[in-house]
């Protein structure tokens, strides 16, 4: 290793590693990939995406990217429908029913729109 840093390749696999950022000349050299490949840049924005933390663009639906947290979805309240006690419901049973699956419904769409708006599903 030449002085607290390396002169080539060659030391950087001999140390082990996979791969190293140091700075350099006033910028980056990034050597990675057990020494396929070396990048140098004047600092991180000059770099691939993907590396050295350049930021990754949005996800698509054929590429992986970055998307940001939905929020919070507030949970189902308890049920309130029941089985009906004999062959026919009673109004009472349907209405529960009925204010159950509005909540469901409305639950969703509310999940499905903070979905959206995080750019998770479009």
């Amino acid at each position: 290793m030449a002085g607290n840093g390396y002169a080539n390749v060659e030391e950087i696999l001999a140390d082990g590693k996979d791969a190293i950022a140091k700075k350099h000349g006033g910028g980056l050299a990034i050597v990675g990939a057990l020494g396929e490949k070396v990048l140098a840049a004047n600092d991180v924005s000059e770099l691939p995406a993907g590396v050295g933390g350049t930021s990754v663009g949005a996800a698509t639906t054929s590429t992986a990217g970055v998307v940001k947290k939905a929020a919070a979805v507030t949970a189902l309240p308890a049920m309130t429908g029941a089985a009906a006690a004999g062959t026919t419901p009673t109004k009472a049973e349907h209405d529960a029913l009925v204010a159950d699956i509005t909540n469901l419904r409305t639950t969703l769409s509310d999940l499905i729109a903070k979905l959206k708006t995080a750019g998770v599903v479009t």
